[in-house]
């Protein structure tokens, strides 16, 4: 399974990722496009919970829902030493049922970018909406074709540094642009005490869009859109270049 052996590293990898900081641009958000503060949290796709932990310690009720064992057992572990409380689920995005509404959901990190099918996504935004109320708010992020195609690197090789270890990951990319999709083939090793571990792989395919693709998907869905915008980043413009690119979207009725 996907995130399977790589969940063990993945915080290692996205130590320096500024959650915190996307924590804050999540709040900006709440107050641009709402008239009230949210109090119920759905994190779609919440990983290690890296996202749900920064949101908790806000006073935010987050409830996180992933499809990988490994990541989610890491989350409730994480969790628990911050002394909070939150409900986890095993679920895909197509397939979670909480049979409650809530205020905000959200779906970060190219969580959606792992959803290849047509079918899938169309499924995929018509279970949000279900689990949204008219006022809620629907925001995630995805990758931009035009970005993808053009700034993309074939090959990659990254040194992190976790303790008495050292963590190698090196990664083969290849993009079937009729497609839209990315494939991603990572290698990962680790030295511990001078000593190389036995390394693994894992091959992850990701599909990146265009802003018109997202918005059919939205508008099929009985979605309005309120922005896209450069991730982090409210008010700036949307480039060529721009590989991140966020959506806040509401139920329409």
């Amino acid at each position: 399974m996907i995130f399977d052996r790589y969940a063990s590293y993945y915080d290692a990898f996205y130590k320096t990722k500024r959650y915190d900081k996307e924590c804050k641009f999540l709040e900006t958000l709440f107050a641009r496009y709402m008239s009230y503060r949210p109090k119920t949290i759905l994190d779609l796709g919440c990983g290690t919970g890296n996202h749900m932990i920064p949101l908790l310690k806000r006073g935010y009720q987050v409830t996180g829902a992933d499809s990988s064992p490994a990541m989610l057992t890491i989350a409730q572990e994480k969790i628990n030493k911050a002394g909070e409380q939150a409900e986890l689920i095993r679920a895909s995005l197509q397939s979670f049922d909480r049979r409650r509404k809530f205020d905000v959901i959200i779906c970060m990190f190219s969580v959606m970018d792992y959803i290849i099918k047509d079918q899938h996504l169309k499924n995929t935004f018509q279970n949000v909406m279900r689990h949204m109320k008219k006022s809620s708010l629907f925001i995630f992020d995805f990758w931009n074709t035009s970005a993808v195609e053009n700034y993309y690197s074939p090959q990659k090789r990254q040194i992190f540094h976790e303790g008495n270890k050292t963590i190698e990951r090196s990664s083969i990319t290849r993009i079937k642009p009729i497609k839209n999709i990315c494939e991603v083939q990572y290698t990962c090793r680790m030295k511990e005490n001078g000593h190389w571990q036995k390394s693994f792989k894992e091959r992850h395919v990701v599909r990146y869009f265009t802003i018109r693709e997202i918005i059919s998907l939205l508008l099929q869905a009985k979605m309005k859109i309120l922005v896209f915008c450069p991730f982090m980043n409210l008010y700036g413009k949307i480039r060529k270049s721009t590989w991140d690119i966020t959506v806040v979207a509401q139920k329409i009725n």
